[in-house]
């Protein structure tokens, strides 16, 4: 099967490798390639170069923030499939209905539990987010 590829773009080094940390123990090493970046300006470089299945945004780092960066990635055909997750410590019921209308698929709250992050991949890849627990 053909490793999951997912991007996490977060202007936070510690949340970066901390997501980092925990896709190592809920992912087995061969199933997925991260890539990790620190902006949106980053991500979407790295989007363009590199066929991606699920990309997890901050909607606020410097650069492009995520609300941009989804509206972007959305209206592009050849990056309108990649699955959005919107990383963020606010989630309102009106931040949700804007993630949905710019093209986010999920939100992920911070703080991030490893829990809460393989619920996400579950739910948008199904068995091919799933861990050797």
């Amino acid at each position: 099967m053909t490793p999951l590829r997912l991007l996490f773009a977060e202007d936070n080094e510690d949340i970066r490798e901390i997501v980092k940390l925990f896709l190592q123990t809920i992912l087995p090493a061969d199933s997925y390639t991260l890539t990790l970046v620190e902006d949106g300006g980053a991500a979407l470089t790295h989007l363009r170069a590199h066929p991606t299945d699920v990309a997890f945004l901050d909607l606020s780092m410097p650069v492009l923030d995520g609300w941009t960066l989804a509206a972007t990635i959305k209206a592009d055909p050849a990056l309108a499939k990649t699955i959005l997750i919107a990383v963020t410590a606010h989630v309102m019921e009106k931040d949700r209905k804007r993630a949905v209308e710019v093209g986010f698929d999920d939100f992920l709250k911070k703080p991030i539990y490893p829990e809460t992050l393989q619920e996400v991949l579950e739910r948008h890849v199904g068995s091919r987010g799933q861990g050797a627990a």
